[in-house]
């Protein structure tokens, strides 16, 4: 019988290549199959594992590539000694289904980038919400699928529901931008945070423009900026909406478009809305809700800012479009990427995180609140 000391979960949700490759990829790092062996024929291996040959022979050719395997003639494919891989070890990025979001985008594109360069095989998993506990099982084996031969893992946007899950697996672990809630034992830490040090600066030109009332259209509470504001004296209403579908990102802006339109559309025949219900600033702490929110304004009739100013979330490079300028607080997705991936080669290097990692949103003053 063929030597093949590992089984893969075609339930996992991942493919039979992945896996197939993962099982491999562990068996040769724990030592199952030593330097210089011959592993089992592809047809050996894809009888035992019950896959087709096609799958063994992708999987074989993805190791070679990592440079942890070649094909020898008659001698079939041979484990290479350590000195020769490819690869530094294995990274791998899990993040919630927002990966179609600008700010996702660039940020993953930086950080696997980043990592790739620096010698790491980086794998980049998108974990689904569990909208029901079918999904939360199917998590659970999402995470372990991809992470049990991993060197490192890096988690965005998917701790809510997948936190101990990724720290079951036993790899260390990094959460990116937003920190863990818990007591878990292989979690390093947040790194980069992002942080909102522009408040103050927002804060004294709210003060210098008399604003007296503001609303703030989230996604989820803002407590830097409602506490910047209460030490101003300035009234802040935090007004949440939940989007139709959070795997959707095209429901952000037509939840946020249809709140809009349903809290100041004017009763009767008319389109205009009831001015005393205007804030002196909306503030959208989102911009994929700002995109809605500014199209329902539009529609009302409302001026920017004539009736009503503005200040918006915007990532850099990818601001809403409008007739005029957005003030806004604009954050860098490259940018963060980069940091992200030199605080993860710190802590593969050190162990540790390093102590002054965040970035920063920046202040840009625009037409909309002058």
């Amino acid at each position: 019988m063929p030597h093949v000391p590992f089984e893969i979960d075609k339930a996992s949700g991942k493919g039979l290549v992945e896996l197939t490759v993962a099982g491999i990829r562990r068996a040769i790092l724990d030592g199952a199959y030593a330097a210089g062996e011959a592993l089992p024929t592809q047809v050996e291996m894809a009888e035992a594992l019950g896959v087709s040959i096609r799958v063994t022979r992708e999987a074989l050719a993805k190791l070679a590539e990592e440079g942890l395997v070649s094909a020898r003639g008659r001698r079939g494919t041979v484990v290479l000694p350590p000195g020769t891989r490819k690869w530094k070890g294995r990274i791998v990025y899990l993040h919630s289904p927002y990966i179609g979001s600008y700010h996702f985008a660039r940020f993953g594109e930086t950080l696997a980038g980043k990592l790739t360069t620096a010698g790491w095989l980086f794998s980049s998993v998108t974990v689904p919400l569990p909208t029901d506990v079918a999904k939360l099982s199917a998590t659970e084996a999402i995470v372990a699928a991809h992470c049990r031969d991993a060197d490192l893992v890096l988690v965005r946007g998917c701790l809510d529901y997948a936190a101990d899950e990724i720290d079951a697996c036993g790899i260390p672990w990094i959460a990116l931008v937003d920190g863990a809630d818990g007591d878990f034992k292989n979690y390093k830490g947040v790194a980069p945070s992002m942080a909102m040090q522009c408040v103050s600066e927002f804060v004294l030109h709210c003060r210098q423009a008399g604003v007296k009332r503001i609303v703030a259209m989230n996604l989820r509470p803002q407590p830097d900026l409602e506490e910047g504001l209460g030490r101003a004296d300035i009234a802040y209403e935090s007004w949440i909406v939940a989007p139709y579908d959070l795997n959707v990102l095209e429901s952000y802006p037509q939840s946020a478009m249809d709140a809009m339109l349903k809290r100041f559309a004017a009763s009767g025949s008319g389109t205009r809305p009831r001015r005393v219900e205007l804030p002196d600033l909306f503030v959208f702490t989102d911009d994929y809700l700002a995109r809605g929110a500014l199209t329902a304004l539009l529609a009302l009739g409302i001026r920017v800012p004539q009736d009503v100013r503005v200040a918006t979330l915007a990532n850099k490079g990818f601001a809403p479009a409008f007739p005029v300028s957005l003030t806004r607080f604009e954050i860098d997705p490259v940018h963060c990427g980069e940091v992200a991936a030199q605080c993860a080669l710190s802590c593969l290097a050190n162990g540790h995180l390093p102590d002054d990692a965040f970035v920063n949103y920046v202040y840009v003053k625009g037409e909309s609140f002058a």
